[in-house]
Protein backbone atom coordinates (compact mmCIF):
# COMPACT_ATOMS: atom_id res chain seq x y z
CA UNK A 1 0.00 0.00 0.00
CA UNK A 2 2.71 2.48 1.00
CA UNK A 3 4.81 1.57 -2.03
CA UNK A 4 1.93 2.23 -4.40
CA UNK A 5 1.42 5.72 -2.91
CA UNK A 6 5.14 6.43 -3.14
CA UNK A 7 5.18 5.20 -6.74
CA UNK A 8 2.22 7.45 -7.62
CA UNK A 9 3.96 10.49 -6.10
CA UNK A 10 7.18 9.73 -8.00
CA UNK A 11 5.29 9.33 -11.28
CA UNK A 12 3.52 12.65 -10.72
CA UNK A 13 6.86 14.32 -9.96
CA UNK A 14 8.51 12.84 -13.06
CA UNK A 15 5.63 13.97 -15.28
CA UNK A 16 5.20 17.45 -13.76
CA UNK A 17 8.86 18.50 -13.73
CA UNK A 18 9.38 18.69 -17.53
CA UNK A 19 6.06 20.51 -17.90
CA UNK A 20 7.15 23.13 -15.35
CA UNK A 21 10.51 23.54 -17.08
CA UNK A 22 8.88 24.10 -20.47
CA UNK A 23 6.37 26.58 -18.99
CA UNK A 24 9.22 28.48 -17.27
CA UNK A 25 11.18 28.74 -20.52
CA UNK A 26 8.11 29.97 -22.38
CA UNK A 27 7.47 32.57 -19.68
CA UNK A 28 11.07 33.81 -19.86
CA UNK A 29 10.90 34.06 -23.64
CA UNK A 30 7.64 36.04 -23.45
CA UNK A 31 9.27 38.44 -20.98
CA UNK A 32 12.23 38.99 -23.30
CA UNK A 33 9.90 39.69 -26.24
CA UNK A 34 7.88 42.22 -24.24
CA UNK A 35 11.04 44.24 -23.44
CA UNK A 36 11.92 44.42 -27.15
CA UNK A 37 8.44 45.75 -27.97
CA UNK A 38 8.55 48.44 -25.27
CA UNK A 39 12.20 49.33 -25.96
CA UNK A 40 12.70 50.66 -22.44
CA UNK A 41 16.12 51.46 -21.06
CA UNK A 42 17.51 48.76 -18.82
CA UNK A 43 17.47 49.57 -15.12
CA UNK A 44 21.26 49.57 -14.73
CA UNK A 45 21.61 52.84 -16.69
CA UNK A 46 20.10 54.74 -13.74
CA UNK A 47 22.99 54.09 -11.36
CA UNK A 48 23.56 57.12 -9.11
CA UNK A 49 26.96 58.80 -9.21
CA UNK A 50 29.34 58.36 -6.32
CA UNK A 51 29.47 61.22 -3.88
CA UNK A 52 32.80 62.71 -2.92
CA UNK A 53 34.04 62.13 0.61
CA UNK A 54 33.74 65.09 2.94
CA UNK A 55 37.03 66.46 4.22
CA UNK A 56 38.01 65.48 7.72
CA UNK A 57 38.64 68.07 10.35
CA UNK A 58 42.13 68.20 11.92
CA UNK A 59 40.70 66.63 15.06
CA UNK A 60 39.31 63.72 13.06
CA UNK A 61 42.63 63.28 11.22
CA UNK A 62 44.45 63.15 14.57
CA UNK A 63 41.98 60.57 15.89
CA UNK A 64 42.36 58.46 12.74
CA UNK A 65 46.16 58.63 13.02
CA UNK A 66 46.00 57.49 16.66
CA UNK A 67 43.73 54.57 15.75
CA UNK A 68 46.00 53.62 12.84
CA UNK A 69 48.99 53.65 15.21
CA UNK A 70 47.14 51.37 17.61
CA UNK A 71 46.38 48.95 14.78
CA UNK A 72 49.99 48.97 13.51
CA UNK A 73 51.62 48.58 16.95
CA UNK A 74 53.86 45.52 17.21
CA UNK A 75 56.03 46.47 20.18
CA UNK A 76 58.34 48.71 18.19
CA UNK A 77 58.02 52.12 16.57
CA UNK A 78 58.03 50.62 13.06
CA UNK A 79 55.08 51.75 10.97
CA UNK A 80 53.96 54.37 13.48
CA UNK A 81 52.89 57.81 12.28
CA UNK A 82 53.99 60.86 14.19
CA UNK A 83 51.14 62.81 15.72
CA UNK A 84 51.63 66.52 16.15
CA UNK A 85 50.05 68.08 19.21
CA UNK A 86 49.17 71.69 18.60
CA UNK A 87 48.06 74.33 21.08
CA UNK A 88 44.67 75.81 20.36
Amino acid sequence: MLYSILFAVLVAYVLCTPVLVVKSIQFGMSLSRSVEKNEEKPIFFNIPKKKSKPKMTPEQETTMAILANIDMYDGTSNGQREIKHGDK
